[in-house]
């Protein structure tokens, strides 16, 4: 099993930008993320130039969101840290 993280602004954040099919899909994802991060079912993907938090970077597609996330495989941690519109999600901060 994997503790999944979310950052504190998330939980007031995602109500507020994601239409309610999109949000009825993240809480499903973080409820499957707690027994496989890359579960399947759901459009993720490796973010292969960058990493979050130094660990293996992804993201997961909701309409015009993206869900940005990294896993630590060796401690069984899954950090969500960010829901961003396309435009933005991709840009280096």
């Amino acid at each position: 099993m994997f503790d999944v993280r979310l950052h504190p602004k998330l939980i007031r954040q995602a109500p507020q930008l994601l239409e309610s099919a999109h949000l009825k899909r993240f809480m499903d994802f973080l409820k499957d993320a707690k027994t496989n991060p890359l579960p399947t079912g759901y459009d993720v993907k490796s973010l292969t130039d960058r990493k979050i938090l130094g660990l293996d970077g992804y993201r997961l597609r909701l309409g015009n969101y993206r869900v940005l996330y990294a896993v630590d495989w060796k401690n069984k941690i899954v950090y969500v840290v960010r829901i961003e519109p396309r435009s933005r999600a991709y840009k280096k901060r």
